[in-house]
This record gives structure tokens, sequence and C-alpha cells, in this order.
């Protein structure tokens, strides 16, 4: 995928969701079946509740099928907001 693959029709900088959306419209061209799934929770007295967006893909071969998921953004959730001299 190049980079004009993913400004096509959009103005302005690709995002997450941006991104995420046309990976799966080359999938789906490439004859791959693919969705965008999200898994929501709710909150709970200890978490926080929240959202996340993956891509599900599954290819049919010769009647076995193969299921990947995609996580694009999936480095930023071992991130830490304020890392304190104790994680280093």
């Amino acid at each position: 995928m190049g980079e004009a693959d993913l400004h096509s029709g959009k103005l302005g900088p690709c995002n997450a969701s941006c991104f995420r959306y046309s990976l799966v419209k080359l999938l789906r061209l490439s004859g791959y079946d693919v969705v965008v799934c999200v898994s929501r929770w709710q909150r709970s007295s200890k978490v926080l509740g929240g959202d996340h967006q993956y891509i599900d893909v599954v290819n049919y071969n010769n009647g076995n099928f193969e299921r990947v998921i995609i996580d694009i953004d999936f480095p930023n959730h071992f991130k830490i907001a304020r890392v304190v001299d104790s994680y280093n």
C-alpha cells in the first residue's frame, strides 16, 4: 500500500481510523473477506469503559480458512502516559 492509496478521496492527514478503513478497502479489492471489528467494554470500579477497533481478515483456500487479526495501533497500547523512574 502506498501513501497515495491512503489519501485517495480524503483531504488532509490520514489518522488511524482513516488508515484502518483504507487498508480494509484495499484488502477487499484483493479478494479477502475483511471487516473492521469493534470491541466495547463497560466501566467498572477499577477499569474505565472504552472501545477498541481492529481488522479481522479471513482467507479461504481449498475449503480451509485462515483468520488473521490486524491491530495497526498495537504498540500504542503499551505506552505509559507518565513514565516514572521506577518504571525504567
